[in-house]
């Protein structure tokens, strides 16, 4: 058991969740204590690069998750008792093939797609349907569980 790689300086704080986005091995997502999610190609491991930053949430991320089934989704949990869903390409598109060397917050695109506020507490947990493409849950400190699915204009964007 030894570590075969590190990205260093991944988040500027903690980091408090990483998930591989399925249909694309070489790409995966992190979250922390910076308030940002990142998405990452690690196709070359001694030199990941960050795709992109989402940043707006206002504390610590806890969960992100990668939708399984329509990859450009992505959804966060945060202390701040949001949920967002965040779109990794412009909707109707898949993710980036290619790493892009560009800092990710020069994309001048607001990917924050929906923000769901139907927690009263911490937002600790959440996952994406493996059956629904559509629907996720989330889990919140004080054990309340919320079924949302996404907007029926977002999905339609996406379809057609």
């Amino acid at each position: 058991m030894e570590q075969t790689q590190e990205v260093e300086n991944a988040h500027d704080m903690p980091v408090r969740d990483v998930v591989f986005a399925e249909p694309r091995q070489n790409q995966l997502a992190t979250c922390g204590d910076d308030c940002a999610v990142k998405l990452w190609d690690i196709r070359q491991l001694k030199d990941p690069t960050c795709l992109l930053e989402l940043t707006g949430h206002s504390h610590w991320v806890w969960k992100c998750d990668i939708n399984p089934f329509h990859n450009q989704l992505l959804l966060s949990s945060s202390s701040d008792s949001l949920v967002i869903l965040w779109s990794a390409q412009p909707l109707g598109g898949g993710l980036e093939g290619s790493p892009q060397k560009s800092s990710p917050k020069s994309i001048p695109v607001d990917r924050n797609v929906h923000t769901y506020s139907d927690h009263e507490d911490s937002v600790y947990g959440l996952s994406w349907s493996r059956v629904d493409p559509w629907v996720f849950a989330s889990v919140s400190y004080d054990g309340r569980v919320v079924i949302n699915k996404v907007p029926s204009e977002i999905k339609y964007k996406i379809l057609i």
